[in-house]
């Protein structure tokens, strides 16, 4: 939809009075939809999964979770999601790498099988979270909350899990190959090794001393 921006311009004088006569003339059209926040596909950028009225993608995302819209295979690669309530966010398949999504509440959020390389996670709330089959190496969970939440088959190598609540959540069959796990709390953590993945389990063991 079309909307036009008028101003006031001058027309012509009443010589009697020394008045000015204005017109209101047309000087601009813009298409109210084209400032809309819109979230599409990372595998076509022209499939749009959400378009809002917010002004920043934050918002856009926060009101399409609201509205329980599904943002699979979203491409939030980069933007800035932190603090943000994101709770029950579908997220699975998204890319989310390089996102910034600190200090905000991703309890129970689907995020099984997304990109979450080089995301900022630290001081989040993750409780309950599906972190299944993620790819999150270099990824920050610095002091977030991950408990009870399900990290299994999950690409964790030089991950940040520094200080990070991981009690009772599931890491079986991650990568946890130079993750940062010190002072991890880890109570009730399921993991698993193989025989031929004894330097990683020994090195799981002295990260949480």
């Amino acid at each position: 939809m079309k909307q036009v921006k008028y101003a006031a311009e001058p027309k012509e004088r009443d010589i009697d009075s020394g008045v000015y006569l204005f017109e209101m003339v047309g000087i601009d059209s813009f298409d109210q939809h084209e400032r809309n926040m819109k979230i599409v596909s990372k595998d076509n950028l022209e499939k749009i999964l959400f378009q809002s009225s917010k002004q920043t993608m934050k918002e856009a995302v926060e009101e399409a979770v609201e509205k329980d819209i599904n943002l699979y295979k979203a491409n939030l690669r980069g933007v800035d999601l932190s603090d943000s309530d994101l709770h029950e966010a579908q997220l699975s398949y998204a890319d989310l790498s390089e996102a910034n999504l600190s200090h905000s509440d991703l309890s129970y959020v689907d995020f099984n099988h997304a990109d979450l390389s080089e995301a900022n996670l630290s001081h989040s709330d993750l409780r309950n979270a599906d972190l299944n089959h993620t790819h999150s190496v270099h990824t920050d969970f610095n002091h977030a909350d991950l408990m009870e939440s399900d990290l299994s088959y999950s690409d964790l190598s030089n991950s940040d899990l520094h200080e990070a609540n991981l009690n009772h959540s599931n890491l079986i069959g991650s990568d946890l190959r130079n993750a940062d796990m010190g002072h991890t709390r880890t109570i009730m953590c399921k993991i698993g090794f193989k025989k031929s993945e004894y330097a990683q389990a020994k090195q799981f063991i002295e990260g949480l001393k």
